[in-house]
C-alpha cells in the first residue's frame, strides 16, 4: 500500500531540468562547494531498528570522502556497536572497522550438520557475544536505464570459545568461526523525474569455509527519495538455498524504514 502514493508522489515531481540526466537528481546542500573537513550523520529507523551512524572525514560528505565511520546498533535481538575508516569515490565505497554485538537471547551453538529454527534458539551453550572485523567493497555504476550494484564482504569473527559455533546477526548465517566471506550483485532500476524511485532484483552468495557450505539468497532491493535528506527504503532477500532451515532469520530483512541524513555545510 506504501508503494501507491510514493508512485503518484514521484510522478507529480518537475520533470529534470534541462542538462540532468536520470542519475544527475539535485545536489543537496552538503554535496556543494569544495572539499573541507565535516561532521555527518545518516540515521536509519525502520522496522525493530534504530542504526545513527557518525562521520566524520574529509571531502564532500555522502559524495566522495575520506574519514571514520561511528555507529551505535540497536535492535530487538541485540545491541552492539561499529567503528572503522571508509573511503568513498563517484564508484566505489570501502570501509573497514570492528563491530561488537551482544545478542540478548542468544547462545554459542553446538556444532550440527544443519540448524532449524529452534536450534538457532537453543540456550543452553555460553551466552553469545563476539567481535566481527569486517572489510567491504560496495560499487554502483550507471548503465543503461537503472545502475549495476556489487557488494563484497570478507569478515573474521572473533570472540567464541572454541568448539563452538555463532549466529552472525548482521550477515544472518551460522558459521564456524572466524571466517565468512558474501558477494551481492544486482540491478536497480530508477523510475519518475529525477529518480525518485528505484527497484531491483539483488542475488547474494555467501561461503561459510570453516563448514564447508554455501548460503544463496535472492530478492529484492527499493528506495524511493522523498527529499534530499530523507528517503524510504525496503530490503527483503530471503534463502533460495542453504545447508540451514532457519526461515525468516536466515533471511536478509535489513531495511524497512526511513533513513535520514545531514551533514555540515562549507
Amino acid at each position: 500500500m506504501l508503494g501507491v502514493p510514493l508512485l503518484l508522489w514521484c510522478l507529480a515531481q518537475p520533470a529534470p531540468l534541462p542538462g540532468q540526466t536520470l542519475f544527475m537528481p539535485p545536489p543537496e546542500p552538503w554535496a556543494s562547494g569544495p572539499d573541507r573537513f565535516f561532521l555527518a550523520t545518516a540515521v536509519d529507523v525502520g522496522f525493530l531498528y534504530l542504526r545513527p551512524r557518525l562521520s566524520l572525514g574529509y571531502g564532500r560528505p555522502h559524495r566522495e570522502w575520506l574519514g571514520f565511520d561511528v555507529n551505535p546498533i540497536g535492535a530487538l535481538s541485540g545491541a552492539g556497536a561499529y567503528g572503522g575508516l571508509r573511503i568513498a569515490t563517484q564508484f566505489l565505497d570501502i570501509r573497514a572497522g570492528a563491530r561488537f554485538f551482544l545478542p540478548f537471547q542468544r547462545s554459542f551453538l553446538a556444532p550440527r550438520e544443519s540448524y532449524g529454527r529452534l536450534d538457532v534458539e537453543d540456550r543452553t551453550g555460553p551466552s553469545a557475544k563476539y567481535v566481527t572485523l569486517e572489510v567491504e567493497a560496495t560499487s554502483e555504476i550507471p548503465m543503461g536505464p537503472g545502475e549495476l550494484q556489487a557488494v563484497f564482504s570478507g569478515s573474521l569473527v572473533k570472540g567464541v570459545p572454541d568448539g563452538y559455533y555463532v549466529f552472525e546477526e548482521t550477515i544472518r548465517v551460522v558459521l564456524n568461526p572466524p571466517l565468512v566471506w558474501r558477494l551481492r550483485v544486482g540491478y536497480i532500476f530508477a523510475f519518475g523525474p529525477r529518480a525518485a524511485i528505484s527497484f531491483g532484483p539483488v542475488l547474494e552468495y555467501v561461503h561459510l569455509p570453516g563448514r564447508s557450505e554455501e548460503v544463496l539468497r535472492g530478492g529484492f532491493i527499493t528506495r524511493a527519495r522523498l527529499s534530499e535528506a530523507l528517503e524510504v527504503n525496503a530490503t527483503f532477500i530471503p534463502i533460495i538455498a542453504s545447508p540451514d532451515t532457519i526461515g525468516i532469520q536466515g533471511a536478509d530483512f535489513a531495511q524497512l524504514g526511513v533513513r535520514w541524513r545531514w551533514a555540515t555545510s562549507y
